[in-house]
């Protein structure tokens, strides 16, 4: 087992085999009580407080114990109050327009329980083309660790190929989702977290306009070298002209054969060169070696490195399809454009 996903975590999913190929397959959306059983997330969590060998509690320090497995999963304060995964799937079902009904689509843990996900899908689609979809979901996290609060955000997704989309940050007064710390009674933050649904229609009308601006933009063949050139800026070294030469190959390929990218309406678009960014981070991308990549690539696409590329294209291709960016006539500006973080051609 990799450290990641240890004996004691478990899945469910609908459709595709996800990630780290594992888990328990269900054949269409799954309600509450379905969902948590097929995911084995049906354990509580306590807390204990923390005694050292020589019998000496720690005033205001307690472990988060698995109680199934009676594994520790972390430290916390006093205040701290766990949100059980049972009560997690009903505080779900409070935020979404359809209380009890059949949603889920993923559930499941990492790292023995330490995190946990649930991901629902909502009714809402962006219709790009015939057969463009792109699907929106609510995404649900937890920790019992003592570092990760509870968050939901929404997040949409390319059905074509399964990729997993970033928010343009331009023109947007909302954020993608809310976060919850693990103090006071839940119950009290129901009405809150159905800001959550709020947030995903907000983000539904934004991210069409987005895309309707991608795939109006139409750019020539100096455009999509530029663009290249911008989203994977190299310094004056050998081994980073050579990584930056191979990766802006690949993009290229997928730009132009990349899955869906052939569809009419999509080929030569600006929306298909961000879907080229998006199945390459979400597919193609290298990580080192290990038993655990495909659970470190979801963890990159949803909440790290992965997300963060896909948002600076996202940013920097809506930014030149608008008009708002201008593409530089010599490389040297790229990095005025990117900023300080474009440094590497990872």
């Amino acid at each position: 087992m990799s450290d990641g996903i240890t004996e004691n975590d478990q899945m469910m999913y609908v459709g595709e085999t996800p990630w780290h190929k594992k888990g328990v397959k269900l054949d269409r959306v799954a309600t509450a009580q379905e969902a948590i059983e097929a995911s084995g997330l049906d354990w509580p969590v306590v807390t204990e407080p923390v005694v050292t060998a020589y019998g000496k509690t720690l005033k205001g320090k307690f472990i988060t114990i698995r109680d199934d497995t009676k594994e520790p999963l972390g430290v916390v304060g006093r205040l701290y109050e766990p949100l059980q995964n049972v009560d997690a799937f009903r505080f779900f079902d409070s935020v979404c327009e359809d209380p009890g009904g059949p949603k889920y689509v993923t559930a499941g843990s990492i790292l023995g329980g330490m995190r946990i996900w649930i991901l629902a899908k909502l009714p809402d689609v962006i219709k790009v083309t015939n057969d463009d979809i792109v699907e929106e979901f609510i995404l649900l996290t937890n920790g019992f660790d003592g570092w990760h609060p509870v968050e939901l955000f929404w997040t949409p997704i390319r059905v074509v190929c399964q990729n997993t989309l970033a928010m343009a940050e331009a023109g947007m007064t909302n954020l993608n989702g809310i976060k919850f710390k693990h103090i006071g009674a839940w119950q009290d933050k129901v009405e809150l977290a159905q800001q959550a649904l709020s947030i995903a229609h907000a983000q539904h009308d934004h991210m069409s306009d987005v895309i309707d601006q991608l795939v109006s933009y139409q750019p020539n063949v100096a455009e999509v070298e530029q663009i290249f050139k911008l989203l994977v800026p190299a310094s004056e070294t050998a081994h980073s002209q050579t990584r930056a030469t191979r990766l802006r190959t690949e993009l290229r390929k997928l730009f132009e054969g990349g899955a869906g990218n052939a569809l009419p309406g999509v080929s030569g678009t600006g929306w298909a060169l961000y879907n080229a960014v998006t199945e390459y981070t979400d597919h193609a991308m290298p990580l080192h070696k290990s038993a655990d990549m495909d659970e470190k690539r979801l963890m990159s696409n949803w909440w790290g490195s992965g997300m963060e590329k896909k948002q600076d294209a996202l940013n920097l291709l809506v930014g030149v399809a608008s008009g708002k960016i201008a593409l530089p006539t010599r490389i040297e500006e790229s990095l005025d454009i990117l900023g300080p973080a474009a440094t590497s051609a990872n």
